[in-house]
């Protein structure tokens, strides 16, 4: 490995709080105590609770007569039925992070979404003799096996989740609630924290291959894990995207080229600056430009659809 490399690696880890670094000469490298390191890790956990919290008390004081888009749930069996009956509506996209013991309560769903081509970003939480011998077959597009005091977490096409306590899909647990949300301005919080934060802490155990393109998308993310997949196996993709320059008002227009390179945070190695990065590199014949999905701001273009196929 090179000098930089290494010196990137120790700055990451410095970033999420990890290491400290003395930058005299030379550098050490010290390791901070895991208490104190994953102290930052509670603290984000707390942040992303406290914005769901704010925004729920605004909403129910703002449109008391509405209909709420958040419920609050306090049992094992009715958190499970939200998970379940969420799973199942998914058109695009599932990351859901569980306890492994509890995985038996939403086999058929995850096994469904991947049945109607569903990308499923999966950690099972616990054991990791426990993760690695349950049957993790066509049950997800990915499966990482994370540490288990972490949350329970569902978010479906960046538009509704789950968050709850390990403890609350126990048999016996206590006083554990969970919150169930269709809010598009909420979930993207929760992605951001799914993949910036307990993603990269997890270990993959399995991968599943992409259906062979053509495809058409209506979210970039999936998007990109197809393209990143036939990239590091050496095909060549071609891209149809119905886009737009980033942070205008123009007409969506057809931009189509060859797919040269990607940024994501899911497959290793991971490439993106944060969690929510997920962009497409198209050469188009004249230029090499960047495009992300809806709304994004680093990226040249904002697309609507994308279409891969394999080869030019």
């Amino acid at each position: 490995m090179s000098e930089s490399y290494v010196y990137s690696i120790f700055d990451r880890l410095a970033e999420n709080g990890f290491v400290v670094e003395d930058h005299r000469n030379p550098t050490t490298v010290r390791l901070r105590p895991p208490a104190e390191a994953f102290e930052s890790l509670y603290d984000d956990l707390a942040t992303i609770e406290s914005t769901i919290e704010s925004t729920i008390e605004d909403r129910y004081e703002d449109n008391a007569d509405q209909e709420s888009n958040f419920e609050l749930v306090n049992s094992r069996a009715t958190v499970t039925k939200r998970l379940a009956s969420l799973i199942d509506s998914a058109q695009e996209e599932v990351l859901l992070q569980l306890p492994v013991e509890a995985l038996s309560a939403v086999r058929g769903p995850l096994e469904r979404a991947i049945e109607r081509d569903v990308i499923v970003l999966l950690i099972l939480s616990g054991d990791d003799d426990q993760v690695l011998s349950a049957d993790i077959a066509d049950i997800a597009t990915v499966v990482r096996s994370g540490v288990g005091w972490t949350p329970t977490l569902l978010a479906v096409d960046q538009n509704a989740g789950v968050v709850a306590s390990n403890l609350l899909l126990q048999w016996e647990h206590g006083d554990e609630k969970g919150i169930v949300f269709e809010e598009d301005h909420i979930t993207p919080v929760l992605v951001g924290a799914f993949l910036s934060t307990y993603w990269p802490m997890a270990e993959a155990v399995a991968l599943r291959q992409p259906p062979r393109l053509p495809k058409r998308y209506s979210r970039v993310r999936p998007a990109v894990y197809d393209a990143t997949v036939s990239l590091q196996a050496g095909r060549a993709v071609a891209a149809h995207i119905d886009a737009r320059p980033s942070l205008s008002d123009e007409e969506f227009e057809l931009l189509t080229g060859v797919v040269v390179d990607v940024r994501q945070p899911v497959l290793d190695p991971r490439n993106a600056d944060f969690g929510l990065e997920s962009s497409l590199d198209v050469d188009t014949g004249d230029e090499v430009v960047s495009v992300g999905g809806m709304g994004c701001f680093c990226e040249d273009y904002e697309a609507t659809t994308v279409t891969l196929e394999e080869g030019w």
